[in-house]
């Protein structure tokens, strides 16, 4: 330790030893602390490759089996074929499982690595941030001219700090890999115990890098801009995804009621159950607006934020049923279903903006408490809800930015563009859903929009956790994504999710010269 301590002093110009020793552990801490995490993380991938193993195992009993069953069976006549199934087929079957399993391994250990950087930004905030203006070697990188113990902000301002360098470290890796994974696609499935030590090197070293370089005056304001863009990509995807899913019940109703057989007047299955989905989003919309209005009232800004959410979804509901004209497909209007999703993801939304207003007055949820279970309750929800949207933004928001294979319906974006064109094949042809999901990464081209889309959600995390950059909005342990900036961010999204979906509404009618449907 001695020696270790006089590097530190040497390293760092402490002239204090009693310090350089502080300072020494303080590293050494850091060190034990990212190598914990690395081997659990090497833990998690052993894990991962015995159950391949064990896959691979049953599939070469699979494989002994069929080889027994093919000895015994009489050989084929010339000309018949059993099509996937016999050596080759499982040949293929091996093949093209151990290549998606492969595919599959880069997407796993991104969702990981940026759910660890969640979880490490988080403990270090709450946590560790506090001391680190006051250990030596750092405690000039971690103040500055606006934050240090005379600022008004502070300490709050110090523990936002350590959620910027988590963020950096994540946004600046991500970024990398896009770049990287454009020239060589592979690399996104490969490479990743170097990938991982990379990671702590680089966590270790913006430990001693300057405020400036992450406050507003650096990094914030890059996370600012993309964290907006994000919110309103999330909207055009649920918009989306509901005008898809609408599409996908309709058609499987229209097929289901064109069958062979199908008595005049009996019940449709899909129909109903797009009918049934649409009634129970209407009344989760409706039981949020009353719970909103009973418990979350009293402010100024809170009272506002409902009553415009409830006019909205008003609004936007009798303009969809009354206002909108069905073609002669009946693909446009009528929509039911995805005016009730867009009405309880709005009323959502306004309750996220709501329950982060700084007021226990007006916000039941909202606390300043500093006792463990008020910080386990209110960390551990954050943990959740932020890790929730980091899994299904980083399907979702690939698969929006991935080009597909041609569809017969005009996207969204051509919606919102008034650059929708006939698109039908045949005048009385059923509405058709052709969009491909996928649930993995299946072209080189999505390596990169991937990884782009995991930095982009790294800068949207950074700024739920830290109010924005707003440490004087009335954030606490307790309540960690609480805040001005917060609630006015989230009510902005809901407006904006309102504003685009009657965009969609009303484009047919100003533009009744193109087909929309």
């Amino acid at each position: 330790m001695g020696g270790f301590a006089t590097q530190i002093e040497d390293m760092f110009n402490v002239s204090d030893p009693e310090e350089a020793g502080k300072l020494a552990i303080t590293v050494l801490a850091i060190m034990i602390c990212v190598s914990l995490l690395f081997y659990a993380i090497s833990i998690l991938c052993l894990a991962g490759e015995a159950i391949c193993c064990v896959v691979s195992l049953c599939k070469c009993l699979k494989n002994m089996c069929s080889c027994c069953a093919k000895c015994c069976m009489p050989k084929k006549k010339d000309g018949e074929t059993n099509e996937g199934s016999g050596e080759n087929g499982e040949v293929a079957h091996s093949s093209s499982s151990s290549s998606h399993t492969t595919r599959n391994v880069g997407q796993l250990m991104s969702l990981i690595l940026m759910v660890v950087s969640i979880l490490l930004a988080l403990v270090w905030e709450f946590y560790f941030a506090e001391g680190m203006e006051n250990s030596p070697g750092t405690s000039n990188a971690w103040t500055s001219p606006s934050c240090n113990k005379d600022s008004a902000t502070f300490p709050q301002c110090v523990k936002y700090q350590a959620a910027y360098r988590v963020a950096f470290v994540a946004v600046f890796f991500f970024f990398i890999m896009a770049i990287v994974t454009t020239i060589r696609p592979d690399f996104h499935d490969r490479g990743w115990d170097l990938k991982i030590t990379c990671y702590i090197l680089l966590i270790v070293g913006v430990t001693f890098l300057p405020n400036e370089m992450f406050d507003q005056h650096g990094f914030l304001w890059v996370a600012r801009i993309f964290a907006f863009i994000f919110l309103i990509l999330q909207q055009v995807i649920l918009i989306d995804s509901a005008y898809c899913l609408n599409e996908y019940l309709v058609e499987k109703g229209y097929a289901s009621a064109d069958r062979p057989g199908t008595e005049d007047g009996a019940w449709n299955f899909w129909l109903v159950a797009c009918l049934l989905l649409s009634i129970f989003l209407f009344a989760v919309a409706i039981t949020g607006i009353v719970l909103l209005l009973v418990y979350y009232t009293g402010c100024d800004n809170s009272n506002t934020f409902i009553a415009f959410t409830l006019i909205g979804v008003v609004a936007f509901t009798i303009l969809q049923l009354f206002f909108t004209k069905p073609d002669e497909n009946n693909q446009q209007g009528h929509n039911l279903l995805t005016t009730s999703a867009v009405a309880a993801y709005v009323v959502y939304l306004c309750f996220v903006g709501v329950s982060a207003n700084p007021v226990e007055s007006c916000n039941p949820m909202y606390s300043q408490r500093s006792n463990t279970l008020a910080l386990i309750l209110g960390l551990g929800i954050t943990f959740i809800s932020v890790t929730g949207t980091v899994y299904f933004s980083a399907q979702s928001m690939t698969g929006l930015v991935t080009t597909a294979t041609p569809v017969k319906s005009p996207d969204l974006e051509q919606v919102l563009t008034g650059e929708a064109t006939t698109t039908t094949d045949a005048p009385n042809e059923r509405p058709s859903l052709t969009r491909q999901v996928t649930g993995g990464l299946e072209s080189n081209d999505q390596y990169w929009k991937f990884n782009a889309v995991m930095a982009l959600i790294g800068c949207y995390w950074c700024c739920v956790l830290t109010d924005w950059g707003n440490a004087g909005g009335g954030a606490s342990a307790a309540s960690p994504t609480a805040g001005t900036t917060a609630m006015w961010m989230n009510v902005s999204a809901s407006w904006v999710c309102m504003i685009i979906y009657i965009w969609t509404l009303v484009a047919p009618l100003l533009f009744p010269d193109r087909d929309f449907s």
